[in-house]
């Protein structure tokens, strides 16, 4: 009897859990991109200004998107 009540609890448990959707958790957020510019652009060897090629990455969905935290970053 123990066993059938251990497994409705592991069933109502599985149950209860909210299913994860994977494209949500693909690319990263835009404020942890926007942080990690600014940080690198208040290095030393960021002095005389920076050169932003390879926009295309797969931390991102596209190069508007990667401008736009470049954009938003820079200060």
């Amino acid at each position: 009897m123990e066993d059938q009540e251990k497994k409705k609890k592991k069933k109502k448990s599985k149950e209860e859990e909210p299913e994860i959707i994977q494209a949500e958790f693909k690319y990263l957020p835009k404020q942890i991109l926007l942080e990690m510019i600014h940080e690198r652009l208040k290095e030393e060897d960021c002095n005389a200004g920076a050169i932003f090629d390879c926009l295309e990455s797969p931390y991102w969905p596209n190069v508007k998107f990667a401008l736009e935290a470049i954009c938003d970053a820079v200060p």
